[in-house]
């Protein structure tokens, strides 16, 4: 028979095999508690017994029965990085300006933050032609380049308001169904 001792007290695994051994099939052991699992007993996450099917009334031993539930810290913690993700998805999906659509990734942010120094360093005479997200191109002036970065800001804060909310909306929830529905 495959048997399983684990840990009355913690429900942690101590050791399992195979045995014939009457003592071990009848629930004795001196390090613990034997559950028999010649029939499905459900399973183990991290050294842990997680689900025991009801013994049948033949065994006379007390066992830990554990099933793994997500408490709502927990939910809270994983729905809030959820939007933070999306949040950032969005982020970087671009932003318009001057009619076009701009790109917004991490190269992108590189691209126009050198642009505007160089605006900045050549003054009212800079001009650049720019390929925009769709691949279509814009010249943009002095003043248009350095406008950029407030059109990006302003999607930027836009998006972090509404995880705010939504995650404030998680904080507020009280039930598993309730953070579910929270959705950006």
């Amino acid at each position: 028979m495959q048997f399983t001792v684990y840990d009355k007290a913690t429900g942690k695994i101590l050791r399992s095999g195979f045995s014939v051994t009457p003592d071990i099939q009848a629930g004795n052991d001196s390090e613990g508690v034997v559950i028999g699992v010649s029939e499905p007993f459900g399973y183990v996450q991290n050294g842990e017994v997680i689900k025991i099917v009801a013994p049948s009334e033949s065994h006379q031993f007390d066992y830990v029965i554990k099933t793994w539930v997500l408490n709502l810290s927990e939910a809270k913690t994983q729905a809030k990085d959820r939007i933070t993700k999306a949040r950032d998805t969005e982020e970087s999906n671009g932003f318009v300006a001057y009619g076009k659509v701009f790109d917004s990734d991490l190269a992108a942010i590189q691209r126009i933050s050198v642009a505007v120094q160089a605006a900045n360093a050549v003054g009212e005479s800079f001009t650049v032609v720019w390929t925009c997200k769709d691949n279509t191109t814009i010249t943009l002036d002095h003043a248009q380049t350095l406008a950029l970065p407030a059109f990006m800001a302003d999607v930027a804060n836009t998006l972090h308001i509404k995880a705010r909310s939504l995650k404030d909306q998680i904080e507020a929830a009280t039930t598993l169904e309730e953070i579910n529905a929270i959705v950006w």
